[in-house]
């Protein structure tokens, strides 16, 4: 095919802030393949990372802009490179995945008669004004997607806007890449002696970035409770600069006498690896997850699942069954359900994972948020 015939083709820009690591990168990246094998011309536009080599792997093309910047005049400025994007390779539709390329993506659309698209992954907080007006802009789209009823929820409370715009997509989760059918042996054994974790006894993984959000206190405050030696305790995450908050955990597991069973690592590139590795998965946030990926994650992987009953987790985890809630910020609730995890059979654990198997395919699948975002571009572009 010639350039003139590809320039032809209708193109989708999503916009975010960056590339590095992260649910909402990975479903960015998803998206951008789902629009080039969907017959479209696929475009993000971010200050880049790690992950652009794998836009490039589905063959979208990637433009560099300071889009992570929060500063009025870089916003201002990206609107003019945004223009120049959208009028060189006809973009009819801007995705914005976030507040801050947002409004440069809003002015830019208004300039060129693009249509404008939101997708609401988070309930950012409302501290005045001027934070409500801020974040308002993430309601402004033709279409605005929530990736869960918590966050729209949020958005109806929040914002005087037309709520009948609002979708409520899920994040899609591959079930192909995350089935523990599909993992090698050998490539559980190779991560485990890569990140030399002992696997004489349970492994109890808590995955994602090293926030305090993220509740990791608790969690090493949860297996001081355990019986001694009883488990192994593996936090896998991105400090992202937090190198503070780093330092802070490994001093209290040091001054705990937890060293050899609380270990920090790293983010790890075969993640389906790691949940194949453990044998429960925690989500320990005291703040609203919008939907949490990790939950969906780890029950595609048929573990055992527990995380904090605020959020979006009450959507992905049916309690009692594919896992369980316990109140956030509270080691002894959390303490009972990882007993009640570790003392369950074979049968039972079997029979527990083949549930939490079935309800991600039935309600977080790729290809059902591939459809339904299908279905909402092509209605963009009629």
């Amino acid at each position: 095919m010639n350039s003139k015939n590809i320039s032809m083709k209708p193109g989708i820009l999503q916009v975010l802030p960056s590339l590095m690591s992260g649910g909402v990168e990975r479903e960015v990246i998803q998206l951008a393949e789902l629009v080039t094998n969907s017959g479209y011309n696929s475009f993000v536009a971010s200050a880049g990372g790690i992950l652009v080599t794998q836009l490039y792997q589905v063959k979208a093309r990637h433009f560099e802009l300071p889009l992570d910047s929060k500063n009025p005049f870089t916003i201002w400025r990206n609107i003019a490179k945004l223009v120049d994007i959208i009028e060189k390779h006809n973009i009819r539709i801007i995705h914005a995945q976030s507040r801050a390329p947002a409004w440069s993506s809003y002015f830019a659309a208004k300039k060129t008669g693009c249509k404008f698209l939101t997708t609401v992954h988070g309930a950012h907080s409302i501290t005045g004004r001027f934070k409500r007006f801020y974040n308002s802009i993430m309601t402004k789209g033709i279409k605005v997607i929530a990736v869960s009823h918590f966050i729209s929820d949020y958005l109806r409370e929040n914002y005087d806007f037309d709520e009948k715009k609002i979708e409520i997509i899920h994040c899609g989760t591959n079930l192909d890449y995350f089935n523990y059918d599909n993992i090698e042996k050998r490539r559980i054994i190779d991560l485990a002696q890569k990140i030399r974790i002992p696997t004489d006894k349970p492994i109890i993984l808590v995955p994602g970035r090293l926030s305090r959000s993220k509740g990791h206190v608790h969690v090493i405050e949860t297996i001081k409770k355990l019986r001694s030696n009883s488990v192994t305790c593996l936090i896998v995450g991105d400090d992202k600069g937090h190198f503070e908050y780093r330092q802070e955990l490994q001093n209290l597991i040091d001054s705990s006498g937890l060293s050899r069973r609380v270990i920090i690592t790293s983010s790890v590139t075969d993640m389906p690896a790691m949940y194949a590795l453990s044998d429960i998965v925690i989500s320990a946030s005291t703040k609203p997850e919008s939907l949490g990926l990790v939950s969906i994650e780890a029950q595609a992987m048929g573990r055992m699942m527990i995380a904090t009953s605020i959020g979006g987790s009450r959507e992905t985890i049916i309690d009692g069954q594919t896992g369980w809630l316990v109140e956030p910020g509270d080691p002894e609730a959390m303490k009972c359900a990882i007993e009640e995890a570790l003392s369950l059979d074979l049968p039972k654990r079997l029979y527990r994972a083949k549930l939490a198997r079935n309800h991600v395919e039935r309600h977080f699948s790729l290809d059902s948020m591939r459809e339904k975002m299908l279905h909402i571009y092509g209605y963009l572009l009629e």
